[in-house]
């Protein structure tokens, strides 16, 4: 499952060629609307994936949250610093969902889903890796689990809200003293 605006950075594409690689009962879905929608679609046509890939336009917060709960893995490819945090792989690790993300330097996507503890971290416009690495989570009941529990208590541990507001209260502190000196 994968959820965000359709648009060139978030490399859609590639997670849609990506499932080329996986068994014929796994199915991806891509959640959003953007300028990529109609090239999404024609892409999975062109490439006679319509069986395997599942485009939502219009997705309400609450079916989104469905979706997370359902789903087995939670895929980010994006492409570029674009993507400077990837709030959706926050929303999934609450869920205890395993991560499929792609190295982007300079992008906080790294610091949220750690390579082979919370998921895998591929290249980006990787189709292959990124299909094979889905493909393992999704048929390694074993390594899904894992990644699952720590998915779930790297959530816990950083990115709850009340986490988060005493790190920016920290920060806000920081800030605050720095400034008097």
């Amino acid at each position: 499952y994968s959820i965000g605006r359709l648009v060139k950075y978030k490399g859609y594409k590639y997670l849609i060629k990506s499932s080329k690689n996986l068994d014929k009962n796994t199915k991806i879905i891509i959640a959003g609307d953007g300028k990529e929608y109609g090239d999404l679609q024609k892409l999975i046509k062109r490439q006679n994936l319509s069986s395997k890939v599942s485009l939502i336009k219009k997705i309400s917060y609450t079916d989104h949250l469905i979706y997370l709960k359902l789903c087995k893995v939670f895929c980010l490819p994006s492409i570029s610093k674009n993507e400077a945090f990837g709030v959706a792989l926050i929303e999934a690790m609450s869920f205890s969902k395993p991560l499929v993300s792609t190295k982007i330097d300079g992008s906080g996507i790294n610091f949220v889903n750690l390579n082979n503890l919370t998921g895998y971290v591929v290249p980006i416009k990787n189709s292959i890796k990124l299909g094979k690495r889905l493909f393992e989570l999704v048929n390694s009941k074993s390594i899904n689990k894992n990644f699952s529990k720590n998915s779930k208590i790297r959530f816990k541990k950083l990115f709850t809200s009340i986490m988060m507001v005493r790190k920016f209260y920290k920060i806000y502190e920081f800030v605050y003293e720095q400034s008097r000196k």
